[in-house]
């Protein structure tokens, strides 16, 4: 059997479960986020926002960072998340929105918090630009891997038919 015929399936199947958690992430963060959109709502207060701006030859990425304050029953909570699936660095286009739309009355924001747990909160709650790109991206990577990998099969499929018969007797 060659080294091809070996290395190959186990590639494609890394990259077969990395496109499959990629999948379930984008999946999981939108069904978040338009649960969160239920949640009740209270004002809250940013203590910090940081922004850090990168370029590289795809474009421009920003780093931001928001902490923030929020009273429930008299307790006081602190979170950073801005929004379920947005990761802290990403690029402008998909999460700017998101970003004026949750900081626009500055240093007030509107806080969901879950009333099952008042320690999780999101400032930005439904289905946005970035949940989109993502899902878009990890359906992409699942097509293009599984097409990968039908290919190595029947490139390699007496090698591997030879196997199972070596391995059945």
């Amino acid at each position: 059997m060659t080294t091809e015929a070996i290395v190959a399936p186990i590639l494609l199947s890394i990259f077969i479960i990395a496109g499959l958690y990629f999948f379930y992430y984008s999946t999981y963060t939108a069904v978040q986020t338009l649960g969160a959109s239920k949640w009740p709502v209270t004002n809250g207060e940013i203590k910090r926002v940081k922004i850090d701006d990168s370029a590289d030859d795809d474009g421009y990425y920003y780093e931001t960072t928001i902490n923030y304050t929020y009273t429930v029953n008299g307790l006081i909570y602190h979170s950073n998340r801005t929004a379920y699936g947005l990761i802290s660095w990403s690029v402008f286009w998909f999460s700017s929105r998101v970003f004026m739309e949750s900081t626009k009355n500055y240093p007030l924001v509107s806080v969901r918090y879950s009333p099952e747990n008042p320690a999780e909160s999101t400032l930005a709650v439904g289905v946005h630009r970035f949940h989109v790109a993502n899902f878009i991206f990890s359906s992409i990577w699942l097509v293009f891997c599984i097409f990968m990998a039908k290919s190595v099969l029947l490139k390699h499929y007496h090698e591997y038919s030879n196997l199972l018969v070596f391995i059945s007797n």
